[in-house]
This record gives C-alpha cells, sequence and structure tokens, in this order.
C-alpha cells in the first residue's frame, strides 16, 4: 500500500496562484470597470498563496514569501498603473499571479525542465507587462526583451539537453558524481544554463534589454518585474552553481565585476533618472554574482542581498507611479 498523496508547498503556492489568475482573467469583461475589486482579488489570492509554505523548508519559504510579497504590492498599484487601455487592468493583475508562479517555480523546481518552465512563464510575464505601458516605448522595450527571452530560453535547453546528454537525467546535477566521461557535457550545459539566468539578473553582457525595459515600462509594473526576476534568478544560479562545484565561479566572479564596472561607467553618464536605476540594477546584479560565485558561504550573503536591493529597488520604483511612462530628466 502506498501513503497519500503529498503535494508540496511550493506546487500548493502554484495551483493556489493559478487558480486566482483564472478567477480574475476569466471575469475581465465585468471587473475591468472596478480596479480596487481587482486588487482585492489579488491580494487574497497571494495571501493563500503564502500559506502553505510558512511550514516548508527554508528555500521554498524564501522563495514563496519574497515572490508573493512582491506580487502584493504590484497588485496594489494595478489601480494607478500608467497603461496604454484602462480595460486592461484584469490582464495585468493576472500576468502579476501567473509572474510569480513563474518566479517561484524558477526558484524551487526540482529539476532542469521546472526551470526552464518556470524561466519562460516568467520572461513571457514580465515582456508583456512592460509592453502594456503607455505610449510607443514600453511597446518596443517589450518586444525586445521578449526576443532577446526566447533567445535566453532557447540557449537555456541547449544547456538542459547538454546536461542530459551527460548524466541521463533531467535533475539538477551533483558534478562530483557524473562519470569522467560525461562531465565536460555537464559543465558546458550548467554554463549555457548560467547565460540564461544572467539575462533574467541583468549581467553583463546580457544587461541591454533589462536596460530598456526598466526605463519605458509603467514604474510599478517595472518594479515588479525587477524584483521578482532577481529573486528566481539568485535562488536558480545558486543552485546551478553549487551544482557545478565551483566549475563556474570563477566565470561569475569575472562577470559580476564586469557588471559592477559597466554599470558604474554607465550610470555617471545618464541624465535621466529611471536610466540611472536601471544602470544601479545591473552593478547590483554584478554583486549578486560575485557573491555567487564565492562558494557556499556566498549564498547566503546573495540571498540576504538580493531580498534587501530588491524592496529597495522596488520602493524605488513605486515612488515614481503616477509620472508617467515618458523619461524624468536628474536635476
Amino acid at each position: 500500500m502506498t501513503g497519500p498523496l503529498t503535494i508540496p508547498p511550493a506546487l500548493q503556492s502554484v495551483v493556489v496562484l493559478v487558480v486566482g489568475a483564472a478567477i480574475v482573467l476569466g471575469l475581465a469583461t465585468t471587473l475591468q470597470h472596478r480596479p480596487g475589486f481587482i486588487s482585492l482579488v489579488g491580494l487574497t489570492t497571494v495571501g493563500l498563496a503564502a500559506l502553505p509554505a510558512l511550514g516548508a523548508d527554508p528555500t521554498t519559504r524564501f522563495a514563496v514569501v519574497a515572490v508573493v510579497v512582491v506580487a502584493a504590492l504590484a497588485l496594489l498599484l494595478v489601480p494607478t498603473a500608467e497603461l496604454a487601455e484602462e480595460s486592461q487592468r484584469p490582464e495585468i493583475a493576472g500576468l502579476v499571479l501567473l509572474g510569480a508562479v513563474g518566479a517561484i517555480v524558477l526558484a524551487t523546481g526540482n529539476d532542469l525542465l521546472q526551470i526552464a518552465i518556470g524561466l519562460e512563464t516568467l520572461s513571457i510575464c514580465s515582456a508583456t507587462l512592460v509592453a502594456l505601458g503607455r505610449g510607443e516605448r514600453p511597446l518596443e522595450a517589450g518586444f525586445k526583451y521578449f526576443i532577446l527571452a526566447g533567445i535566453t530560453f532557447a540557449t537555456l535547453l541547449y544547456g538542459v539537453a547538454l546536461v542530459f546528454l551527460g548524466t541521463g537525467s533531467l535533475a539538477v546535477p551533483a558534478l562530483e558524481q557524473v562519470p569522467a566521461a560525461g562531465r565536460w557535457f555537464v559543465i558546458a550545459g550548467l554554463a549555457l544554463m548560467g547565460v540564461a539566468l544572467a539575462f533574467k539578473l541583468a549581467l553583463v553582457p546580457l544587461h541591454w534589454g533589462a536596460l530598456d525595459a526598466y526605463t519605458a515600462g509603467a514604474p510599478g509594473l517595472v518594479g515588479y518585474v525587477m524584483a521578482t526576476s532577481k529573486l528566481g534568478a539568485v535562488v536558480a544560479l545558486a543552485r546551478l552553481a553549487g551544482a557545478a562545484d565551483q566549475a563556474l565561479g570563477a566565470v561569475l566572479v569575472a562577470v559580476g565585476l564586469a557588471s559592477i564596472v559597466w554599470g558604474v561607467l554607465g550610470a555617471l553618464a545618464q541624465h535621466e533618472l529611471r536610466r540611472l536605476l536601471a544602470y544601479s540594477a545591473v552593478v547590483h546584479a554584478g554583486f549578486l554574482a560575485l557573491a555567487l560565485g564565492s562558494g557556499p558561504i556566498g549564498v547566503d550573503v546573495a540571498l540576504f542581498y538580493v531580498v534587501a536591493y530588491s524592496a529597495a529597488a522596488l520602493l524605488a520604483f513605486l515612488a515614481l507611479t503616477g509620472r508617467g511612462t515618458e523619461p524624468l530628466p536628474l536635476g
């Protein structure tokens, strides 16, 4: 006899978020003129989604709670988001909830396929949220972000295929347990997967799409995109770095240093507030990469850092809500 089926806490949270998104989108016609009720339904959904994770392992609890808090802040701003079409507020709330699903799956996925699904779900929702902002600039930025996300997703899938070739499994590999004949396939696969996660983290040289997205979209939604992308990518990249047994540590440190230098130099040349915040995101992504490349002790530092930075950056973008999507000159 087998025991009762146990649903993992992260999956329970995902199911709640998907159901909430389905309700909001299914009632879109009714809710489009009631933005306050949209936020209420969304907040109820993320509150219920957080409950299963409270008794879960630390990684799951961290990922789910952090993501749903960010989603809750974004849902509060749904009634005031600067959108091209005011009637699309239910769709915005649905995308926020589905983006939270992608971030949670990305951070807590038990195998490489789940990580891939989470990454693509988060990328599609993020690109759409950016594109639905007011004016032409958000549409262009969202399309560019979508194209780059598609390219990096293909890179990630190729990496998954190489890992499967080297191990015969889709589980996150432990490099020391991989036979010598397949070790280089696994290292190459993990490196390609790291490239895709570097895009979500906005690391140099994969930061261009994120720069435009952070600059052009509706501020409240952009803050949500940035925070969830960094939260999900940091947890997933930490797992891959640990699986590679520090084989990728030197690469992460080098990329992190390049991101810090490039981000600082780019920020010095800016005359617009949101572009400055976008380059700041690149710099902080570099610090996160440095931590992740510094061994097991760096993982805890990176998790603390990503929460502190995401909270500060999200609040900065939330403060810009209501000022439109046009450039905000400094001084």
